[in-house]
């Protein structure tokens, strides 16, 4: 199998927080399934940008203990809403450490959420200067087609530069997912299947057995990491769980 060189992951974060700009390299694309620690490896970009206003989508109606109460302070990764107005923000009424960061939570009402949805990524249209986490971006875009969620996502990716706007598109395959080819930072962690294994090795620009192979063998909370900024060192495999 092909070597990926091991690299610490605060090294690899330091450098993804130097290169990080919403003007020049806005995006990243985070694949692995269930247990990879995509939500972890999130958590970790956020804290490179405690000032940034941050609108966090998480698509599942249950409470999610990934984002959930955090020792008696529920709004640490956002204040918890059900939609979301211009503005969001500009009087500091989020949560997270200055009061910018929200989370649009799922209802079982899956219209009402689909409309939500699509509302709230109008407003990153309009206003830019956001970071918009899409903590599973397949059921996103896969289960409300009907709200053409996933023109919606790759608008606001398209808008990155112009508007200031960065996209944290997290997923656990690629299909239904726009957008992707956007990536400036590249995360593949611990996939299932032969498919996503592809997918991963894709995104790295690689192909072939032996890079699936590669791709397969990745263990939880590790990741292969690309970035498309000068100084690139080619794909790296951090070395430390988060």
């Amino acid at each position: 199998m092909p070597h990926l060189p091991a690299a610490p992951l605060d090294r690899v974060l330091d450098r993804v927080d130097r290169a990080w700009q919403p003007r020049r390299a806005a995006h990243h694309v985070i694949l692995g399934q269930t247990g990879a620690g995509k939500t972890t490896l999130i958590k970790s970009l956020l804290r490179l940008r405690l000032d940034a206003r941050v609108l966090i989508i998480d698509p599942k109606p249950a409470p999610d203990p990934a984002w959930d109460d955090v020792a008696g302070y529920p709004d640490t990764w956002g204040t918890p809403v059900q939609h979301i107005a211009a503005g969001f923000g500009s009087d500091r009424e989020g949560g997270g450490p200055h009061g910018y960061w929200f989370r649009l939570v799922a209802t079982p009402d899956r219209e009402a959420t689909g409309a939500a949805l699509a509302a709230a990524l109008d407003v990153v249209r309009a206003e830019g200067h956001a970071i918009v986490v899409i903590d599973d971006a397949r059921e996103v875009c896969r289960a409300y087609r009907a709200h053409k969620l996933d023109q919606a996502v790759e608008s606001v990716m398209n808008l990155g530069r112009s508007g200031a706007t960065s996209v944290l598109l997290a997923t656990q395959e690629l299909g239904y997912v726009p957008g992707r080819a956007q990536g400036a930072f590249t995360w593949v962690g611990h996939t299932q299947g032969l498919d996503a294994a592809k997918g991963g090795a894709a995104l790295l620009g690689k192909a072939g057995k032996a890079w699936v192979e590669t791709m397969s063998a990745i263990p939880p909370y590790h990741w292969a990491y690309l970035d498309n900024r000068p100084g690139n060192p080619g794909p790296v495999l951090t070395t430390e769980s988060l």
